[in-house]
């Protein structure tokens, strides 16, 4: 994929499919190659018929050091080709579609990748969740989704 000012980004395949628990921790990741050199790597949420949310971002490369997070319950680790999300404490909120975007940031350059579909189950299972792909902009890649299964934690409602 070429951003709008020239700068080679390619997205790697992600895997397709993570189990976790309701209050557990799952990990995103993101694999790209980008001939930029300092890349911001960002993190939205996607839910049906609403505009993507900001989560974080993380620089890498010259823009190491760099970032915002919006939610104490996100981390975020990136390299020179990866970055990682992680949602801790997993509640049936969190059921989305999460999108990895990279940003060439010096030549304002954008490319998006790897929309995930998180799909948590709990007492309400949550079906039939799509993508509204035309709310990204700049979309060159076709989505690699991520399904996530979070199951209800059934020890937290013994007594």
């Amino acid at each position: 994929v070429l951003g709008s000012k020239g700068l080679e980004i390619d997205f790697l395949p992600v895997e397709n499919e993570v189990t976790s628990t309701e209050g557990h921790s799952v990990t995103l990741n993101c694999t790209y190659t980008t001939s930029s050199p300092g890349p911001l790597l960002y993190w939205y949420r996607h839910f049906s018929n609403q505009a993507p949310t900001f989560m974080l971002f993380e620089g890498a490369k010259s823009m190491s050091g760099y970032g915002k997070i919006a939610d104490k319950r996100y981390k975020s680790t990136t390299s020179d080709t990866s970055t990682e999300l992680v949602i801790q404490q997993l509640t049936l909120s969190d059921t989305g579609f999460y999108y990895c975007a990279v940003d060439t940031v010096i030549q304002s350059s954008t490319a998006w990748c790897c929309s995930k579909e998180i799909n948590l189950k709990g007492a309400n299972t949550i079906n039939n969740l799509e993508s509204e792909d035309t709310d990204m902009p700049f979309r060159q890649t076709p989505p690699h989704v991520l399904l996530l299964n979070t199951v209800q934690n059934n020890m937290k409602h013994q007594e």
